[in-house]
């Protein structure tokens, strides 16, 4: 209430004197009505103070309310970007793990199957799914016909049809064989470096991304992702397709690898069965010539002693009788058959152990075959070195160039007739080379098994060496129809132990 109210209230309630009993009675409730009054407007004065506090304080929590809503607005904001934010990770997180699904799913089918055409087949059907891309190519490189040939794509019927590149075109598959990096192309219609492969030009490509497979030492094709729309690459999808080609090149090298192995432990197979036969061969040619052994000592030697000692007795029992001259006769005899068999126990020795290297040395071991082979009158031969055979002090590569030389003159005498044979012998600071030359028939076609088992054998006896072995005929207009010819490494005579 006002104070021009109260002021009117006053006037009212004034009663002049003289008044009656009801007068004074109203006087002294006018009385107490003005303390009343006193006290109600000593209330509102401090209602009116309250009231103007009140105000302030509602003006005070008006601006802050208004501070609190502006933060709530601000923090509501960043709740929704910090949502998007979230959401986008999650996103991303979601992408890398189905990436990382992909790889792990083809690494561990790479690591199943030994065969590199499905792994690649496996990484085209994949690729195309977990990157969104329209199109996916892999070209492996053909050293021998210097190209690029597709081993497999999305594009039907593409791989029956699809004709080789040659490394030399100006396609972006051969662009990034020459690039260290990924190839990155954003838009093939302003690209000058390059053109599109002609497989793909009628598919309207817009971008695309290609990774070599293999390393630097050696690359072994090209891996290719194609889009029909404009797109950014990121480092995370050029990471992801050079892992997903580093997968493809180890399961081609080890295909590779498997494949020469296959093919090494087939030599190495066939070498063990030639290796058995020519072990069989020479323990059967062993036998041959212990059987003639023994029938050379059975049938010879033991009937020329037994007749020696029949003489001596028959020397012992008559000699009372019979003169000086008859007995130095039949003693002329004894020496003669004894001189013969000497010989040919001699002749036999130098068959069982041809080089006494530690005594005589190589080069008078072979002088001793020339010699031999030369006595029955029948063939003449020819010894030429320059001095190599005084340098071998080696008794196990000697006795095999003895043993290698002693059945080409054998074969060259019993299966070509030769009259004429030449035997050289020199040697480099690498190699020792040993030659055989006979002017027989030369080597047929239908040549016997004892003439081919002896060329096995000599053949044996060069690789053991870690040498190469040669037997050709030669042209008509030379003065020797058949040449063996050997070539020993001298780094490996140390390893030749005998």
């Amino acid at each position: 209430m006002k104070k021009s109210d109260n002021s009117l209230l006053e006037k009212t309630l004034v009663v002049k004197p003289g008044a009656s009993a009801g007068g004074k009675k109203a006087i002294k409730e006018n009385a107490g009505l003005k303390k009343e009054l006193k006290k109600t407007q000593s209330k509102l004065l401090e209602s009116e103070e309250d009231y103007g506090d009140s105000i302030e304080d509602l003006r005070l929590s008006n601006a802050e309310l208004k501070l609190t809503n502006k933060e709530l607005r601000t923090t509501t904001k960043q709740l929704v970007s910090s949502q998007e934010e979230l959401q986008l990770v999650i996103e991303e997180l979601a992408e890398r793990t189905r990436r990382q699904e992909g790889l792990a799913e083809l690494g561990i089918y790479a690591l199943k199957t030994n065969n590199d055409q499905k792994i690649i087949e496996k990484a085209v059907q994949n690729l195309c799914k977990i990157l969104y891309m329209d199109y996916c190519l892999i070209y492996g490189i053909d050293d021998e016909k210097k190209s690029l040939n597709l081993l497999d794509s999305n594009l039907a019927a593409t791989k029956s049809k699809s004709k080789p590149i040659s490394l030399d075109g100006d396609f972006d598959f051969c662009y990034a064989l020459k690039s260290p990096k990924a190839l990155v192309t954003k838009n093939y219609l302003t690209e000058k470096r390059y053109e599109l492969i002609p497989q793909l030009k009628k598919f309207e490509i817009s971008s695309g991304l290609l990774v070599n497979i293999g390393d630097v030492h050696k690359k072994m094709g090209v891996l290719g992702l194609f889009s029909i729309k404009p797109r950014n690459y990121s480092e995370e999808d050029i990471h992801f397709i050079q892992i997903v080609a580093h997968i493809i090149g180890s399961s081609m090298e080890r295909s590779q690898a498997s494949k020469i192995l296959l093919d090494i432990n087939k030599l190495l197979e066939g070498e063990v069965a030639r290796s058995s036969q020519f072990q069989k061969e020479i323990l059967n040619n062993s036998m041959v010539q212990r059987w003639k052994l023994g029938e050379y000592l059975h049938d010879c030697l033991a009937q020329i002693l037994a007749s020696i000692k029949i003489m001596v007795n028959e020397i012992q029992v008559k000699l009372p009788d019979i003169d000086e001259k008859t007995v130095l006769s039949k003693l002329d005899i004894v020496k003669s058959l004894i001189d013969k068999e000497v010989d040919v126990i001699r002749d036999l020795s130098h068959d069982i152990i041809p080089v006494g290297i530690e005594d005589e040395g190589a080069l008078n071991a072979f002088t001793v075959l020339m010699r031999r082979t030369q006595k029955s009158g029948l063939v003449k031969c020819i010894l030429q070195t320059d001095g190599i055979l005084d340098k071998i002090n080696n008794r196990g590569l000697s006795t095999s160039m003895y043993l290698i030389t002693q059945e080409a003159m054998k074969n060259a005498i019993n299966h070509g007739k030769a009259k004429d044979i030449k035997v050289t012998i020199r040697g480099n600071k690498e190699y020792i080379y040993l030659q055989v030359l006979d002017n027989g028939i030369g080597l047929a076609a239908n040549s016997n098994a004892n003439e081919g088992m002896g060329l096995r054998i000599m053949k044996h006896r060069v690789e053991l060496m870690g040498g190469t072995f040669a037997a050709e005929k030669l042209p008509d207009n030379s003065d020797y129809n058949t040449c063996i010819s050997c070539r020993i490494p001298r780094a490996s005579i140390k390893q030749i132990l005998f």
